[in-house]
């Protein structure tokens, strides 16, 4: 038996009118979800500096704690407080009448100012400055100690007691982070 073909005949589209709100309401919601990716973009960017920068503060703050502590070794090493009564003294020291320059003056943080701290140093900009002022010398027992150093306010006859003022300043991996640290060193000689 033989089935009959049928002739689909192409019967003429009606031209149906269209107000295109399905367009404008995916284009809408395509600027919609534009926008929330390039505010997104915006606060992961602001995210990133905030993070450098809180590293940067970080690294110029060891860099200055470095500085402080190469100081201290600085002393230490000193057989006599008698380098603070030189005339003139090196760069970086100052004897307890000398004026120091301007410590929050950052041009003035130089090799003719100050002590460069040596080594290596990769992570900042620069190594750390720092310079040394003698503040008083204090002997004897019940000596006039203005400033109390816990262990050093009791001296025995015959031994002095040096107290320093440190003052080290440091950088992060630019220029613009640094850091200003000042500290008070006792040395018995």
């Amino acid at each position: 038996m033989r089935v009959p073909s049928r002739r689909f005949e192409q019967q003429p589209i009606q031209m149906i009118k269209q107000s295109g709100t399905a367009l404008v309401t995916s284009l809408v919601m395509l600027l919609v979800m534009t926008m929330i990716g390039i505010g997104s973009l915006k606060n992961t960017l602001m995210h990133e500096k905030m993070a450098a920068n809180v590293w940067d503060t970080g690294a110029s703050f060891q860099a200055t704690e470095i500085g402080l502590r190469d100081a201290e070794n600085y002393i230490e090493t000193m057989a006599s407080p008698s380098v603070f009564k030189a005339s003139p003294t090196p760069a970086g020291i100052f004897s307890s009448t000398a004026t120091e320059f301007d410590l929050l003056d950052l041009t003035a943080w130089t090799t003719t100012n100050a002590i460069q701290t040596t080594g290596e140093f990769d992570a900042v900009h620069e190594p750390p400055f720092y310079v040394i002022k003698h503040v008083k010398d204090t002997s004897g027992p019940g000596g006039n100690n203005s400033i109390m150093v816990r262990g050093y306010d009791d001296v025995t006859p015959g031994t002095s007691v040096s107290i320093f003022k440190i003052t080290a300043i440091g950088s992060g991996r630019t220029d613009s982070a640094r850091s200003i640290l000042q500290t008070y060193y006792a040395k018995r000689f």
